[in-house]
């Protein structure tokens, strides 16, 4: 509290004296909210729920060129296409900047002299967003190899290529241990697809600590607007943050619907409750039965304070 004092000289007095009056308090914005018994006022302020940003993919960079290549690629066994057998080949960028496979490899066997045969190749894979495929240093593109056992039956004739080498921007690679075998002739490959990157660790809840509960009527009819309370409160030891203040969603069968909860503070005090008027609409082609409403403060990183009630509608 600041007092301020306002002092008049009465200049027309025989004697100078000075007569001071006292100014009402000022009272500073409410920062800090207690238990409160009225419920806050409900806001038609509807609200988008957070959402995590999603994940970014390297920018394109320049073409790799054979200094940035291995000269040996590993592969691993995949799923791939029905009855046929597929394999990832990892291609690492062993180059000290990012760049990026910008087109299909060729794809060769080496015979019992040593020398490279052009493998028949057979309809591109289509393997979802691939190519080009930007690889950081250290990291790996894959490719997508297989090749069917579907020609001529499981009985019939096989092939085998031996000795696989793929040919990038101008560089042999080999892969060591990579064979493959099956009755049709051809070969079918997919993109070059980019390293996956890490999921998107959410952020925590700013909200997790509070509790929520919810008076509502026990009944209500189809077409209905209800009107119930909700209690936040904070069960911990410190002050909860309400700023900004939290994005609530509500819902009741199927009508569901986020909105900005009216904050008096900016903080919950340790052990303190606020009461929150709220409004929902039930859906008028709701059938008569037993329902829950829920409601729940929705974060980025999920949901905080989850509350639900019944309510049978008539």
């Amino acid at each position: 509290m600041r007092t301020s004092w306002r002092c008049t000289a009465l200049l027309l007095m025989p004697l100078l004296t000075a007569a001071c009056s006292v100014a009402p308090p000022v009272d500073s914005p409410a920062s800090s909210a207690s238990t409160v018994d009225e419920p806050i006022a409900w806001i038609d302020d509807p609200a988008p729920a957070p959402t995590a940003a999603a994940p970014t993919s390297p920018a394109p960079a320049r073409s790799c060129t054979a200094a940035d290549l291995p000269d040996a690629a590993t592969f691993i066994e995949a799923n791939g296409l029905s009855q046929a057998y597929s394999y990832l080949a990892q291609l690492p960028n062993v180059g000290s900047s990012p760049c990026t496979i910008d087109s299909d490899p060729q794809l060769n066997s080496t015979d019992a002299q040593g020398r490279l045969q052009l493998i028949p190749m057979g309809p591109h894979i289509g393997t979802g967003a691939g190519g080009p495929a930007t690889i950081a240093p250290g990291k790996s593109a894959t490719l997508l190899i297989s090749i069917s056992h579907a020609c001529n039956g499981d009985t019939g004739p096989t092939v085998t290529y031996q000795g696989i080498v793929l040919v990038q921007a101008g560089r042999q690679i080999s892969v060591p241990g990579l064979s493959l075998t099956g009755t049709c002739p051809t070969v079918e490959i997919g993109s070059w697809q980019p390293p996956e990157q890490p999921d998107v660790v959410p952020p925590p809840l700013q909200y997790g600590t509070l509790q929520a509960l919810i008076d509502a009527p026990a009944t209500a009819h189809a077409g209905d607007t209800v009107d119930y309370v909700v209690s936040l409160t904070n069960p911990g030891p410190a002050a909860a943050p309400l700023q900004p203040c939290p994005v609530y969603r509500e819902s009741v069968y199927k009508a569901t619907a986020t909105y900005l909860l009216n904050c008096p503070a900016t903080v919950l005090a340790p052990g303190a409750t606020l009461r929150f008027a709220m409004r929902i609409t039930v859906p008028s082609y709701t059938p008569p039965g037993h329902y829950h409403l829920a409601w729940t403060i929705v974060e980025t990183g999920g949901e905080s304070a989850p509350a639900s009630a019944p309510i049978d509608i008539a």
